[in-house]
């Protein structure tokens, strides 16, 4: 059982970061879109990821934490060697929630009953 280990945790954050990949791809490739939309087309866009884009983080979290937990050795010369690329992709990934949030609150999008639209 025990030589068995290492492998499904190997497989267990490949497939976390397989599946991170898949998802925020779809998120960062609107946003790529966004500048050449227009404007109807820019708010329908950004409502069709506005449910999910938040989670797919936790793809890259659950990963990261697998890394950690079974090979924490693996985890500290990796991440020790990528800590400026990491913080880079942390602090972009704020801000893009940032960006959304203000993006809602400056156009007046508001929240009732888990329904997000158009303030009249």
């Amino acid at each position: 059982m025990s030589d068995w280990l290492p492998v499904v945790f190997t497989i267990l954050m490949g497939l976390a970061i397989l599946v991170y990949v898949v998802l925020d791809g779809y998120d960062l490739g609107v946003g790529m879109l966004l500048p050449a939309a227009e404007r109807q087309e820019q708010d329908r866009m950004v409502a069709s990821i506005g449910p999910f884009w938040d989670a797919n983080q936790t793809w890259l979290v659950l990963g990261v934490g697998l890394l950690l937990v079974a090979f924490p050795v693996a985890h500290g010369e990796v991440l020790g060697a990528l800590y400026i690329p990491v913080i880079a992709m942390l602090v972009g990934l704020m801000l893009r929630g940032v960006a959304f949030e203000l993006r809602m609150k400056a156009e007046g999008w508001v929240t009732k009953a888990g329904k997000e639209g158009r303030a009249s």
